[in-house]
């Protein structure tokens, strides 16, 4: 199975779309493994980590891809990662 995280961007009209090639994004998101087999009755875990450079809204799109099966045979699995860095603290 193959994992991959996309970039994706905010629009104009407050929806986001998966990164455009040539567009500039800093990669907040990590993602661990890449690539990984899951045997018969078992389970695998993909790990997430953010990172961010600065304070704003970051989103990524998690894609699972069964390897070595064409798109037309199988419907990849796709999850939203989003998050929020903000500067408002609150102290008790």
């Amino acid at each position: 199975m193959l994992l991959a995280l996309k970039p994706v961007v905010a629009t104009s009209r407050g929806g986001g779309g998966v990164s455009p090639a040539g567009a500039k994004q800093v990669d907040v998101f990590e993602l661990d493994p890449q690539r990984a087999q899951i045997a018969s009755h078992a389970h695998v875990y993909a790990t997430v980590t953010f990172l961010p450079p600065s304070m704003h809204t970051f989103t990524a799109q998690l894609e699972v891809a069964v390897d070595g099966v064409s798109a037309s045979k199988a419907k990849n699995l796709v999850f939203e990662v989003s998050t929020a860095c903000s500067s408002h603290v609150t102290f008790w």
